[in-house]
């Protein structure tokens, strides 16, 4: 995929990320590492959110600004409000580690709309690009609420044409029937479990020895089965846990707008049987 747009990538040097998130956003413009190497380019670099700005004083406007974010208030609030404001115009992408799950819980320096787990990048990017063709943005100042419903009504605009089946369990009553209603309206059929599904949704409020009993029960009773676990309040070392087991671990806050993503990921797999599976 190739865009005429001007990227900027914020990230510190030293970041371990840091190769993977170039190659990430260069697969977007067109251009290889060693093309890019040395020279200005669609890709611009910054170590800091201080060079940034100073940057962006001297003449820097880019199109799309990927921050990454390795630990938990890495960036002064004065900073990222000034970056904001001398890019009225520019897209961004807010995306982070495990480190920094708590973003938009613990933390809300970036706004809650623009963040996502670096797991999900490639995806958001995807779905920024075609924003841009569509003309849709979402304003720094969108609330919670307002970021799920855009999420929710993103889901229903990106259906997956795959037949999956999924089913749906969890601790609160309520979210479960959210969950349930943005997988249906995303295309798939929601069952009770006995007709064994193709994708497991669990939800729950944190990863308790219950949830974890849960999820082998589950395992066992539905092997070929794809695992998610809706869960906001996980450790970097329970989130590699749960992907080096197969489930993949996904925001409560923003399931909506990784369920779009997760669909995103789906496409160029349309055709052929697949089943909903994340880049990890």
């Amino acid at each position: 995929m190739t865009c005429g747009l001007n990227f900027l990538l914020i990230a510190h040097e030293s970041s371990p990320e840091l190769p993977s998130l170039r190659e990430t956003i260069l697969s977007f413009t067109g251009s290889t590492s060693a093309e890019s190497s040395g020279r200005q380019d669609s890709l611009r670099v910054v170590s800091s959110l201080g060079s940034t700005l100073s940057d962006i004083k001297d003449g820097l406007f880019p199109d799309l600004v990927v921050v990454y974010q390795g630990v938990p208030d890495e960036f002064a609030q004065s900073q990222i409000d000034e970056l904001i404001g001398l890019l009225p115009l520019a897209r961004f992408v807010i995306t982070f580690g495990p480190w920094c799950e708590s973003i938009g819980r613990t933390e809300q320096r970036w706004p809650i709309a623009w963040c996502v787990p670096i797991r999900h990048l490639a995806a958001r990017l995807q779905r920024e690009l075609a924003g841009f063709a569509a003309g849709e943005t979402t304003p720094p100042t969108a609330t919670r609420d307002e970021a799920f419903s855009q999420s929710a009504a993103r889901v229903g605009s990106c259906q997956s044409e795959t037949e999956l089946s999924a089913t749906v369990s969890g601790d609160d009553r309520h979210f479960v029937e959210t969950v349930r209603d943005q997988l249906i309206a995303s295309g798939m059929t929601v069952t009770d479990g006995s007709d064994r599904p193709d994708c497991i949704f669990l939800t729950a409020s944190l990863l308790s020895p219950r949830t974890e009993s849960e999820l082998a029960r589950l395992k066992r009773e539905f092997p070929a089965a794809e695992f998610f676990l809706l869960c906001d309040l996980l450790t970097p070392g329970q989130i590699e846990r749960l992907i080096s087991d197969g489930v993949t671990p996904m925001s409560q806050l923003r399931f909506g707008a990784e369920l779009v993503e997760l669909i995103a990921a789906q496409q160029p797999r349309r055709g052929r049987p697949s089943h909903f599976l994340l880049s990890r």
